[in-house]
Protein backbone atom coordinates (compact mmCIF):
# COMPACT_ATOMS: atom_id res chain seq x y z
CA UNK A 1 0.00 0.00 0.00
CA UNK A 2 1.61 3.55 -0.97
CA UNK A 3 2.26 5.61 1.78
CA UNK A 4 0.13 9.21 2.17
CA UNK A 5 1.13 12.09 0.44
CA UNK A 6 3.96 14.26 2.20
CA UNK A 7 2.24 17.09 1.35
CA UNK A 8 5.66 18.92 1.64
CA UNK A 9 5.75 18.82 5.19
CA UNK A 10 9.00 17.98 7.28
CA UNK A 11 7.83 14.90 9.03
CA UNK A 12 9.34 12.64 11.67
CA UNK A 13 7.36 9.31 11.50
CA UNK A 14 6.84 7.78 14.52
CA UNK A 15 5.28 4.69 15.21
CA UNK A 16 2.23 4.61 17.44
CA UNK A 17 0.90 1.05 17.45
CA UNK A 18 4.10 -0.59 18.96
CA UNK A 19 3.89 1.56 22.21
CA UNK A 20 2.18 0.64 25.67
CA UNK A 21 1.50 3.98 26.17
CA UNK A 22 -0.43 4.22 22.78
CA UNK A 23 -2.65 1.24 24.05
CA UNK A 24 -3.36 3.34 27.62
CA UNK A 25 -4.39 6.17 25.82
CA UNK A 26 -7.27 4.38 23.45
CA UNK A 27 -8.18 2.26 26.21
CA UNK A 28 -8.57 5.53 28.11
CA UNK A 29 -10.57 7.39 25.90
CA UNK A 30 -12.93 4.19 25.22
CA UNK A 31 -13.24 3.61 28.99
CA UNK A 32 -13.04 7.42 30.84
CA UNK A 33 -17.23 7.98 30.20
CA UNK A 34 -18.16 4.37 31.24
CA UNK A 35 -16.96 3.79 35.24
CA UNK A 36 -19.73 2.51 36.83
CA UNK A 37 -20.47 -1.00 37.54
CA UNK A 38 -20.18 -3.20 34.33
CA UNK A 39 -23.15 -5.12 32.74
CA UNK A 40 -24.92 -8.04 33.44
CA UNK A 41 -22.99 -9.54 30.38
CA UNK A 42 -21.64 -13.16 30.92
CA UNK A 43 -18.30 -13.49 29.10
CA UNK A 44 -18.38 -17.17 29.84
CA UNK A 45 -18.41 -19.15 26.51
CA UNK A 46 -14.90 -19.58 26.45
CA UNK A 47 -12.92 -22.02 29.15
CA UNK A 48 -9.22 -22.60 30.15
CA UNK A 49 -9.10 -25.24 27.82
CA UNK A 50 -9.78 -22.62 24.65
CA UNK A 51 -7.76 -19.83 26.19
CA UNK A 52 -4.47 -22.32 26.38
CA UNK A 53 -5.48 -23.79 23.07
CA UNK A 54 -6.01 -19.81 21.18
CA UNK A 55 -2.45 -18.70 23.20
CA UNK A 56 -1.03 -21.39 22.57
CA UNK A 57 0.62 -22.32 26.62
CA UNK A 58 -0.16 -23.61 29.78
CA UNK A 59 -1.74 -21.27 31.96
CA UNK A 60 -0.16 -20.97 35.55
CA UNK A 61 -1.08 -23.76 37.86
CA UNK A 62 -2.20 -20.82 40.20
CA UNK A 63 -4.55 -20.05 37.77
CA UNK A 64 -6.02 -22.99 37.07
CA UNK A 65 -6.54 -23.34 40.75
CA UNK A 66 -8.27 -20.57 40.85
CA UNK A 67 -10.26 -21.31 37.87
CA UNK A 68 -11.04 -24.80 39.79
CA UNK A 69 -11.93 -23.63 43.23
CA UNK A 70 -13.94 -20.80 42.57
CA UNK A 71 -17.25 -20.68 40.55
CA UNK A 72 -17.67 -19.01 37.32
CA UNK A 73 -20.33 -16.42 38.00
CA UNK A 74 -17.57 -15.06 41.01
CA UNK A 75 -14.65 -15.26 37.85
CA UNK A 76 -16.65 -13.01 35.85
CA UNK A 77 -17.54 -10.37 38.46
CA UNK A 78 -14.11 -10.12 39.42
CA UNK A 79 -13.11 -9.95 36.03
CA UNK A 80 -10.32 -12.68 35.81
CA UNK A 81 -11.79 -15.26 33.44
CA UNK A 82 -10.63 -17.06 31.11
CA UNK A 83 -12.30 -14.78 28.18
CA UNK A 84 -10.97 -11.82 29.72
CA UNK A 85 -7.62 -13.12 29.80
CA UNK A 86 -7.51 -14.31 26.58
CA UNK A 87 -8.70 -11.02 25.00
CA UNK A 88 -6.09 -9.34 27.56
CA UNK A 89 -3.33 -11.42 26.26
CA UNK A 90 -4.26 -11.36 22.32
CA UNK A 91 -4.69 -7.54 22.42
CA UNK A 92 -1.37 -7.04 23.95
CA UNK A 93 0.36 -9.76 21.59
CA UNK A 94 -0.97 -7.57 18.74
CA UNK A 95 0.39 -4.30 20.23
CA UNK A 96 3.73 -5.29 21.17
CA UNK A 97 6.08 -7.49 18.59
CA UNK A 98 9.57 -8.87 20.17
CA UNK A 99 10.61 -12.17 21.23
CA UNK A 100 9.50 -13.13 24.59
CA UNK A 101 6.08 -11.88 24.96
CA UNK A 102 4.05 -15.04 24.17
CA UNK A 103 5.79 -16.64 27.34
CA UNK A 104 4.41 -13.98 29.49
CA UNK A 105 1.04 -14.82 30.63
CA UNK A 106 -0.68 -11.37 31.38
CA UNK A 107 -3.55 -10.51 34.14
CA UNK A 108 -4.71 -7.12 34.22
CA UNK A 109 -3.12 -3.11 33.88
CA UNK A 110 -3.74 -0.36 34.97
CA UNK A 111 -5.13 1.88 32.08
CA UNK A 112 -1.67 3.71 32.09
CA UNK A 113 0.55 1.32 30.03
CA UNK A 114 1.52 -0.56 33.19
CA UNK A 115 0.54 -4.49 33.17
CA UNK A 116 0.59 -7.62 35.48
CA UNK A 117 2.03 -10.52 34.70
CA UNK A 118 3.56 -14.46 34.71
CA UNK A 119 6.35 -15.23 33.40
CA UNK A 120 6.02 -18.48 31.87
CA UNK A 121 9.69 -19.59 32.30
CA UNK A 122 10.50 -18.39 35.81
CA UNK A 123 8.85 -18.65 39.29
CA UNK A 124 4.68 -19.66 38.23
CA UNK A 125 3.93 -17.95 41.65
CA UNK A 126 5.10 -14.62 41.33
CA UNK A 127 3.44 -11.59 39.52
CA UNK A 128 5.74 -8.97 37.62
CA UNK A 129 4.83 -5.84 36.84
CA UNK A 130 5.46 -4.52 33.00
CA UNK A 131 6.12 -0.82 33.48
CA UNK A 132 6.73 1.92 30.86
CA UNK A 133 7.62 4.79 32.42
CA UNK A 134 10.48 3.99 33.27
CA UNK A 135 9.93 0.81 31.26
CA UNK A 136 11.52 -2.45 32.74
CA UNK A 137 10.03 -5.36 34.95
CA UNK A 138 8.92 -4.58 38.50
CA UNK A 139 8.75 -7.17 41.26
CA UNK A 140 5.92 -5.89 43.75
CA UNK A 141 6.13 -8.95 46.04
CA UNK A 142 2.86 -10.58 45.26
CA UNK A 143 1.94 -13.83 45.02
CA UNK A 144 -0.48 -14.66 41.83
CA UNK A 145 -3.10 -16.47 44.34
CA UNK A 146 -3.11 -13.18 46.43
CA UNK A 147 -3.10 -11.42 43.18
CA UNK A 148 -6.01 -13.44 42.04
CA UNK A 149 -7.91 -12.90 45.19
CA UNK A 150 -7.59 -8.99 46.37
CA UNK A 151 -6.94 -6.87 42.19
CA UNK A 152 -9.54 -5.60 40.19
CA UNK A 153 -9.35 -5.80 36.51
CA UNK A 154 -8.75 -2.29 34.56
CA UNK A 155 -8.84 -4.57 31.18
CA UNK A 156 -12.98 -5.67 31.71
CA UNK A 157 -14.93 -6.60 28.46
CA UNK A 158 -17.83 -5.58 29.78
CA UNK A 159 -17.99 -2.48 30.06
CA UNK A 160 -20.66 -0.27 28.54
CA UNK A 161 -20.72 1.44 25.60
CA UNK A 162 -20.35 4.81 25.97
CA UNK A 163 -23.17 6.96 24.25
CA UNK A 164 -21.65 9.35 22.23
CA UNK A 165 -19.80 6.76 20.55
CA UNK A 166 -20.86 3.78 17.72
CA UNK A 167 -18.56 0.73 16.95
CA UNK A 168 -17.99 -1.33 14.33
CA UNK A 169 -17.29 -4.88 14.77
CA UNK A 170 -18.20 -8.86 13.70
CA UNK A 171 -18.66 -10.00 17.47
CA UNK A 172 -21.83 -8.96 19.53
CA UNK A 173 -19.55 -6.86 22.23
CA UNK A 174 -17.41 -4.32 21.23
CA UNK A 175 -14.54 -5.23 23.59
CA UNK A 176 -14.10 -9.02 22.10
CA UNK A 177 -13.40 -8.08 18.78
CA UNK A 178 -9.81 -9.31 18.36
CA UNK A 179 -11.87 -12.88 18.69
CA UNK A 180 -13.33 -12.08 15.48
CA UNK A 181 -11.68 -9.55 14.03
CA UNK A 182 -12.00 -7.08 10.93
CA UNK A 183 -8.46 -7.54 8.88
CA UNK A 184 -6.93 -3.96 8.21
CA UNK A 185 -6.70 -5.06 4.66
CA UNK A 186 -10.81 -5.24 4.89
CA UNK A 187 -11.10 -1.72 6.73
CA UNK A 188 -9.16 -0.33 4.22
CA UNK A 189 -11.01 -1.54 1.39
CA UNK A 190 -14.18 -0.36 2.71
CA UNK A 191 -13.54 2.80 3.79
CA UNK A 192 -11.96 3.93 0.32
CA UNK A 193 -15.60 2.06 -1.23
CA UNK A 194 -17.60 4.10 0.85
CA UNK A 195 -18.86 7.55 -0.30
CA UNK A 196 -17.70 10.49 2.66
CA UNK A 197 -14.64 8.65 4.07
CA UNK A 198 -11.13 9.08 3.98
CA UNK A 199 -8.32 7.02 4.88
CA UNK A 200 -5.61 8.49 6.72
CA UNK A 201 -3.29 5.86 8.41
CA UNK A 202 -1.59 8.74 10.32
CA UNK A 203 -1.85 11.86 12.81
CA UNK A 204 -0.13 14.49 12.57
CA UNK A 205 1.70 17.14 15.05
CA UNK A 206 3.93 19.63 15.81
CA UNK A 207 6.45 20.11 18.59
CA UNK A 208 6.03 22.82 20.79
CA UNK A 209 9.34 23.49 21.49
CA UNK A 210 10.69 22.93 18.47
CA UNK A 211 8.15 23.99 16.01
CA UNK A 212 9.21 21.22 13.97
CA UNK A 213 5.82 18.67 12.19
CA UNK A 214 5.68 15.40 12.74
CA UNK A 215 3.61 12.27 11.53
CA UNK A 216 2.40 9.24 13.91
CA UNK A 217 1.43 6.25 12.35
CA UNK A 218 -1.61 5.18 13.20
CA UNK A 219 -3.18 2.16 10.81
CA UNK A 220 -6.86 2.37 10.02
CA UNK A 221 -7.13 6.10 11.24
CA UNK A 222 -10.14 6.93 8.97
CA UNK A 223 -11.33 10.71 8.58
CA UNK A 224 -14.59 11.66 8.08
CA UNK A 225 -15.32 14.37 4.89
CA UNK A 226 -17.00 17.72 6.14
CA UNK A 227 -16.14 17.09 9.22
CA UNK A 228 -12.65 17.83 10.61
CA UNK A 229 -12.13 16.48 14.21
CA UNK A 230 -14.44 13.35 13.97
CA UNK A 231 -11.84 10.80 12.96
CA UNK A 232 -12.42 7.20 12.66
CA UNK A 233 -10.25 5.18 14.98
CA UNK A 234 -9.00 1.16 14.05
CA UNK A 235 -7.52 -1.48 16.16
CA UNK A 236 -8.16 -4.92 17.23
CA UNK A 237 -10.62 -5.53 14.32
CA UNK A 238 -13.05 -3.06 15.46
CA UNK A 239 -13.53 0.77 14.56
CA UNK A 240 -15.09 3.37 16.58
CA UNK A 241 -16.91 6.64 15.59
CA UNK A 242 -18.09 9.87 16.99
CA UNK A 243 -21.69 9.30 17.45
CA UNK A 244 -22.87 11.96 15.15
CA UNK A 245 -25.79 12.58 12.58
CA UNK A 246 -23.13 12.85 9.63
CA UNK A 247 -20.89 9.30 11.36
CA UNK A 248 -24.85 7.75 11.61
CA UNK A 249 -25.77 7.93 8.01
CA UNK A 250 -22.20 6.77 7.00
CA UNK A 251 -21.67 3.46 9.90
CA UNK A 252 -24.56 1.86 8.24
CA UNK A 253 -23.42 0.88 5.18
CA UNK A 254 -20.32 0.24 6.38
CA UNK A 255 -20.65 -2.03 8.51
CA UNK A 256 -23.09 -3.96 5.97
CA UNK A 257 -19.77 -3.66 3.73
CA UNK A 258 -17.99 -4.99 6.29
CA UNK A 259 -20.71 -7.65 7.06
CA UNK A 260 -20.26 -6.83 10.87
CA UNK A 261 -22.40 -4.96 13.17
CA UNK A 262 -23.11 -1.65 14.32
CA UNK A 263 -23.04 -1.53 18.17
CA UNK A 264 -24.43 1.82 20.03
CA UNK A 265 -27.46 4.00 20.81
CA UNK A 266 -27.94 5.33 16.54
CA UNK A 267 -30.41 8.36 18.75
CA UNK A 268 -27.76 10.22 20.40
CA UNK A 269 -26.30 13.91 18.66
Amino acid sequence: MAAPPNNGLNLTRISLRSTRAAWAWYVGLTRTRARQLPSAMTPASIDLTALESRLALSAPPGYREYIRSNAIASVVKQGFDPKTLLILNLELNELEHFEGISKRFFLNGDGCGNYHFVDLTGDQNEVLLWAHDPPGIEHPGQSLANHLRDSEQDCRIDWPIDPGHLWICRTSAYAESILDPISLDEWIEAVRSTEGLEYRGYREGKNPFSGESFRVETPGLTAVVGHKKSLISFLHGRARLDNLSLTRLIATPLASTLKANLLGSTSVE
